[in-house]
């Protein structure tokens, strides 16, 4: 089955092992993100339970093979036409890195819901953080494109759900 395949069946799926214990990062996830390998992070963050993780997988692999992960995977584009707009000169793979120190430190942090299982709020909250810290707009985060609000993510959750399996809390 493929990563596409796998996001596809994931949308409706509540039975992921962070539905019952929690998340948080192993010693070989910590070398994973150390070694600023974003990829096997984010996969051995999914195989955990982490929802996102395998969503921001797709991001990451620029994979489009259903309308769902075509959706996750637009956000690099989005990210470079909106740099290019901004004139601001981006390192893609800087920002994968800087993304993925962010989801582990909200990963770490987190207590609501189920411990480490991010929600929605949490996941834009960190990309506004980043996106800004590199100069460019909260509104480049594909989860709130017009204002770059946390009540935008809610509307748009309403809309299209990009954090399907995400903390509810």
């Amino acid at each position: 089955m493929s990563l596409a395949q796998v996001i596809e069946a994931s949308v409706s799926d509540d039975s992921s092992a962070a539905a019952q214990k929690g998340i948080s990062e192993t010693p070989a996830i910590k070398a994973l993100r150390e070694a600023r390998n974003v990829e096997g992070y984010y996969m051995a963050m999914a195989e955990l339970g982490d929802a996102y993780a395998l969503r921001a997988l797709v991001v990451v692999r620029n994979e489009c093979a259903g309308f769902d992960t075509c959706m996750m995977a637009s956000a690099n584009w989005m990210l470079q036409a909106t740099a290019a707009i901004n004139f601001v000169d981006v390192d893609m793979q800087d920002v994968r890195v800087r993304l993925m120190n962010a989801h582990a430190s909200k990963v770490a942090e987190d207590t609501q819901g189920v411990p480490g299982l991010l929600n929605a709020r949490q996941v834009a909250d960190y990309h506004f953080d980043v996106l800004r810290s590199i100069g460019l707009p909260a509104a480049t985060f594909g989860g709130a494109p017009l204002t770059g609000t946390l009540l935008e993510v809610d509307f748009w959750r309403q809309v299209y759900d990009w954090c399907a399996g995400c903390d509810t809390e």
